[in-house]
């Protein structure tokens, strides 16, 4: 059994659970995670709540990133994928241009407005056919074994409850899908660490 599965058993079944893209340092988005914990669906962005200050800041952030070399990951995040793919915390849609030809389709899920309205413009110009759905990462709008991969790029960190999303990606992939993430890690760097937390 690999490590991510010893660690995450909700992967069980899945080809595999990382494309190894790599370790980025980055701040907490979420200092106060209790304080910003979501009490309903309202908060969640799913009726309309928006967070327009943040959305600038993630998608001004993700464009800044893309121009220092994380445009490479995300490249190397999608090689490969053909089929179906799920992308969960959409964002801006800055992923989109990376997805290769062999992918059919990718349904990408942000429970953010304003971030969701930048991922249906990035959506346009996206080389495979992209649908922008509003969703969470813990109840996807998909079902059963619909996907072949999975996506998540920088958004585990602010999920609520990432086992919860874990069990909902491995139930929405197919038996032998993959997922595939590039997620935040705490710096190597003493002092770069202490201002993450």
């Amino acid at each position: 059994m690999r490590d991510e599965q010893r660690r995450w058993p909700e992967l069980e079944g899945c080809g595999s659970a990382a494309a190894g893209a790599g370790a980025v340092s980055s701040r907490r988005i979420l200092a106060d995670r209790e304080s910003r914990r979501p009490r309903n669906d309202h908060d969640l962005g799913m009726t309309g709540s928006r967070h327009p200050l943040f959305a600038r800041c993630l998608a001004r952030s993700a464009a800044i990133s893309e121009r220092k070399g994380a445009d490479a990951m995300r490249r190397r995040l999608v090689q490969g994928l053909a089929g179906r793919v799920v992308e969960v915390g959409a964002g801006s849609g800055i992923q989109f241009r990376h997805y290769p030809a062999a992918v059919t389709e990718v349904v990408a899920v942000e429970p953010e407005p304003n971030l969701r309205a930048m991922a249906l413009a990035a959506a346009e110009e996206a080389p495979v056919s992209v649908r922008v759905l509003a969703g969470l990462a813990d109840a996807l709008p998909l079902g059963a074994a619909w996907a072949d991969a999975a996506v998540c790029a920088g958004v585990l960190c602010s999920v609520e409850d990432p086992a919860a999303a874990l069990r909902e990606l491995a139930r929405v992939i197919r038996p032998g899908g993959e997922l595939r993430f590039y997620e935040h890690v705490p710096s190597s760097r003493p002092r770069a660490a202490a201002l993450e937390t």
